[in-house]
């Protein structure tokens, strides 16, 4: 491997990490705004496990690198980010057998 490849592996961890802190950055000012606690709806639970994309886009290229056939992207409607999902909006809607 090479030097190149070893800082370019290294941004990438990096730009990872620097994700995964402005999710925990969101999830404790949630936490903080009194919405978290016997009032959360499971839409507001939902949303604060998962990761949040701002664009489409992003959602898309996450959903190309963790390799997983079937994902879907959809904007969410408490944080109007974009998540990832397996459910088929069928089975979202109840309409699966």
């Amino acid at each position: 491997m090479t030097s190149d490849d070893m800082l370019k592996r290294a941004a990438a961890g990096l730009r990872q990490m620097s994700e995964d802190m402005a999710e925990i950055s969101r999830a404790i000012e949630h936490q903080r705004s009194g919405r978290f606690g016997d009032q959360t709806t499971a839409m507001e639970r939902s949303c604060l496990g998962k990761r949040a994309y701002p664009t489409p886009e992003r959602a898309g290229q996450a959903a190309a690198g963790r390799g997983v056939d079937g994902l879907r992207i959809y904007q969410c409607s408490f944080c109007n980010q974009y998540h990832l999902t397996s459910r088929t909006l069928a089975a979202f809607h109840g309409l699966d057998p």
